[in-house]
């Protein structure tokens, strides 16, 4: 779930809670968080917060491409 910021919250804010608190109810437990934080301070900012959002995202799609690949090397 990518969470943007117009300002500099930690990772335990008020939306991050509630968002596993909603998709928890569903029975969806498993989430990663994605934060582009300080989007409102600046271009400076908006591009750091992008660049460390893709790079974030990138991160958990490989994670995901990886394991993928090993429960099918497990299945055969």
């Amino acid at each position: 779930m990518l969470c943007a910021f117009g300002g500099l919250y930690d990772e335990e804010n008020l939306v991050t809670q509630y968002m596993k608190a909603i998709l928890g109810f569903i029975g969806i437990t498993d989430v990663k968080f994605v934060y582009a934080k300080g989007i409102g301070l600046g271009a400076e900012a908006i591009e750091k917060a992008q660049v460390s959002a893709k790079a974030k995202i990138n991160e958990i799609g490989n994670k995901c491409i990886i394991e993928n690949q090993q429960n099918q090397q497990l299945i055969l």
